[in-house]
């Protein structure tokens, strides 16, 4: 009962004040008032004897019994407490970037993180004192280390929210981190050397020494960065092969610092001090342990909650008392929300929540379960005399295979409660999951336990073991991700869905551990009887489930084919161009796709196929390819190796590219239809849309700068609508455009006009806009591109259309 869990209480309350906070940006003292307000003007003061449509007696002395006056005013008061945090901290972070974004300031402080050529500063001046922010500084003779007191002049850089529909929020990032923003340095001056606390910089020495030690062992290079990463949460230098392997066999957990590796120290410490300073000496010593390893690895949100539980949970003994696992849950929360409430955002904090929950409520239970079950064929082969399945049995129940099942039933446990929020997340579901992760759990103990040893002590034979248990950790993985079918893309769900499933889960959660409470021996035949029952009612009620399920297709194919109207969204991919169409019959097109030249960033699979995702559109019909430069192409070619992709349009290309050698590839392999399009072609989509191609013309193309030139120029109309898309053509193309159209000059006339190459000064000539004449004009482009696009000129060229 929430009575008997007082910080349970504490954190619901402080969760939904949090909550408040964030979302609907309102006190929360409002929203009680109104609830109060409500219930004194609309609810009786007589229970009415008798309910017309069904008796909620048992309901509501459920909610009494649950919601008591102390647990209510609990919610209320921590409520108020952390939605008030929120609005202020809120107006903080507004007010700073209302009054320094943009502007020189000056500001001193001291270095409390440093990576690369980015460091965290705690400031020490102004109104502003004991903030964070990130200062950048391009000088490569930098000397700034750690700790120390600087004086900085530079501009602020307002942090980004996202561009795209539920695209990444950068500031809602950095408010994860406490950090206001990001100055760019112009001047800088060190006044003097470590400043900080001794508590940081012990921390700090040890992470630096644990980092050294782990470069001095006689391993790869891949496996001392996968050791970096496993004990002090710095995957900086592990290859982006492997973490794209570790990302794709859903195993990226392993290299994220959690509960899994302060179970290891516990159990390493435990081990080591139990024998030599006794139980109770030994878990002082741990506790101690515990503190200092969260402190090396900066204390993260998902290391503080197994911390915090796992050291409550070695306690509880030694102050004679009875560990309540939800309430150290809670409490672990509740300390991690006080310090930053803007963690609420943290998908870190979110799935070792999910994760620890799901274990504490499902482990226990399906070990339960699965013991009864193994009882229950135990006894039915001693009864009918069958050999084999006892011979089956006594090998269940050996010590190497309830290890197996151990690792097996914690894996489905962690799975049952985080695998929506990884849908969420990642948009995919990854089949071989579980036998990758079940696998590697195998091997990861070991690394831990070795790793921990070899970083106090040197042996070679160990060093040996630990390299061969890495390479092997790091070749499943990538066997992982690249077994067939190993993952399938999922839209984005919503709230609506993530209720539905948790509430199933709780459900069934539930009546699992009352039917198993309540006569275990009978647990069985109970749930068969609950089967049977369901079986039953189902087969009498056949007939209404059946006209049930047909009228509630019938309304949802009927909704579907509603006629809509047209959407055109222009997604945000950098330097580039793309454009995403649904037509009134919900189908989805595709021109241009954006990319980057840089391999490290793949623009389709972190922001293309994501978007497309969180839009509801697994599938696209049509993706039209405006020419095969790599910020049009490059992302257009991810979404047709990633989704369902129906037919591609280009044009014949008059030069050969890495590009167009990838496409054909892919359209080979996935069986795309390609239709080859130029001028005079109609592609016809709906019966109200279609695309009039303008350009290129085959017989007479551009033989200079020939990919941009020759793109392909196409007219959308939809009803009284139209719109024109330009590719990347320049002001020679734009001539000739103008000179094969000139019998029929009204054909280029468009209400909307994406802008030709970007806003570049080589095009979008005066005499094209003239014929165009749009009321609105569309530039893709990216914030503060090198190129300067747009151009000052062709902005000035469009504000002057009448």
């Amino acid at each position: 009962m929430l009575e008997n869990r007082l910080i349970l209480t504490a954190t619901i309350g402080y969760i939904i004040g949090i909550l408040m906070g964030l979302y609907c940006k309102i006190s929360i003292v409002l929203f009680y008032v109104i609830i109060y307000m409500i219930c004194l003007f609309c609810i009786p003061k007589k229970k009415p004897k008798k309910f017309k449509l069904f008796s909620c007696r048992r309901y509501f002395r459920y909610m009494k019994i649950l919601f008591t006056k102390k647990v209510v005013i609990i919610i209320i008061c921590f409520s108020i407490i952390s939605n008030s945090i929120v609005l202020f901290q809120n107006y903080q972070y507004d007010n700073l970037y209302q009054n320094l974004y943009g502007k020189d300031v000056n500001i001193y402080g001291v270095v409390c993180e440093k990576t690369n050529k980015r460091y965290k500063l705690k400031v020490m001046n102004s109104k502003y004192r004991n903030t964070y922010l990130y200062i950048i500084i391009n000088n490569k003779k930098c000397n700034i280390e750690y700790g120390d007191e600087v004086f900085i002049n530079g501009v602020l850089i307002k942090p980004a929210q996202n561009r795209n529909y539920k695209g990444f929020n950068y500031r809602n990032y950095l408010k994860t981190q406490k950090i206001y923003g990001t100055i760019k340095v112009s001047k800088y001056k060190i006044y003097s050397k470590r400043r900080l606390n001794l508590i940081l910089q012990f921390t700090n020495q040890l992470a630096i020494k644990i980092k050294e030690k782990i470069h001095n062992l006689d391993i790869g290079d891949d496996g001392k960065s996968i050791l970096e990463g496993i004990f002090i949460g710095d995957k900086s230098n592990i290859s982006d092969d492997i973490i794209e392997d570790f990302s794709k066999s859903n195993i990226s957990y392993l290299l994220a610092i959690s509960g899994m590796h302060i179970s290891y120290i516990i159990l390493v410490t435990t081990l080591i001090f139990n024998k030599i300073i006794g139980k109770h000496g030994s878990k002082v010593i741990t506790s101690i342990i515990i503190v200092i390893y969260m402190g090396i690895v900066k204390f993260t949100p998902s290391v503080v909650r197994a911390g915090i539980t796992s050291i409550i949970s070695i306690n509880s003994k030694f102050f004679y008392k009875r560990n309540d696992v939800f309430q150290s849950f809670s409490l672990s929360l509740l300390i991690v929300l006080l310090y930053n409430p803007f963690l609420i955002y943290n998908m870190g904090l979110i799935l070792s929540f999910a994760g620890y929950l799901g274990i504490v409520m499902w482990n226990p239970l399906l070990k339960s379960i699965l013991k009864k079950y193994i009882d229950k064929c135990y006894l039915k082969s001693i009864r009918k005399n069958k050999v084999f399945l006892k011979k089956i049995i006594q090998l269940v129940n050996t010590k190497w295979s309830q290890s197996l099942q151990d690792i097996i039933i914690i894996t489905i446990s962690a799975n049952i409660m985080v695998a929506p929020i990884i849908l969420i997340v990642l948009n995919k579901i990854n089949i071989t999951n579980l036998c990758i992760c079940i696998i590697s759990n195998f091997f990861i103990g070991p690394i831990v336990v070795l790793g921990l040893i070899l970083i106090f002590f040197k042996f070679k034979i160990l060093e040996v073991i630990l390299d061969v248990l890495l390479k092997v950790l790091i070749y499943i993985s990538s066997l992982g991700s690249k077994l067939p079918f190993y993952q399938i893309y999922f839209y984005t769900p919503n709230i609506v869905w993530l209720e539905f499933y948790y509430s199933i889960i709780f459900f069934i959660y539930f009546m699992l551990k009352i039917e198993l409470e309540k006569n275990p021996n009978m647990f069985y035949r109970r749930i068969k009887n609950i089967y049977h029952f369901v079986k039953f009612k189902l087969k009498i009620n056949k007939k209404r489930i059946i006209s049930c399920v047909l009228v509630l297709n019938i309304f949802i194919l009927f909704l579907g084919n509603i006629p809509k109207n047209l959407k055109i969204y222009f997604v945000d991919v950098g330097q580039g161009d793309c454009s995403l169409i649904q037509t009134s019959t919900n189908k989805n097109i595709l021109i241009d796709g954006g990319g980057s030249a840089s391999d490290d960033f793949d623009v389709g699979k972190k922001i293309l196929i994501p978007y497309l995702l969180d839009r509801k559109i697994p599938n696209i019909d049509y993706v039209i390819i405006s020419h095969f430069d790599t910020d049009h192409v490059g992302g257009l070619l991810t979404v047709m190796e990633e989704l369902k992709v129906d037919t591609a349009v280009i044009s014949k290309q008059q030069e050969k590219c890495p590009n167009l050698d990838r496409f054909k590839e892919i359209v080979k392999e996935k069986n795309i239809k390609v239709i080859l399009v130029e001028k005079g072609d109609i592609l016809k989509i709906d019966k109200d849309l279609y695309f009039d191609i303008l350009w290129p013309n085959n017989s007479n193309p551009v033989t200079e700068n020939v990919l941009n030139n020759n793109s392909i120029v196409c007219k959308l109309h939809y009803r009284n609508f139209s719109m024109l898309f330009t590719g990347d053509i320049e002001e020679i193309a734009e001539k000739q455009i103008l000179r094969e159209y000139s019998n029929n000059l009204q054909v280029l006339n468009s209400t909307i006009l994406k802008v030709a190459h970007h806003g570049s000064k080589t095009s979008s000539t005066q005499e094209l806009l003239d014929v165009v004449k749009p009321k609105v004009a569309i530039i893709g482009v990216g914030v503060n591109n090198k190129f300067g696009h747009p151009s000052d000129d062709v902005i000035k060229k469009l504000e002057n259309i009448r």
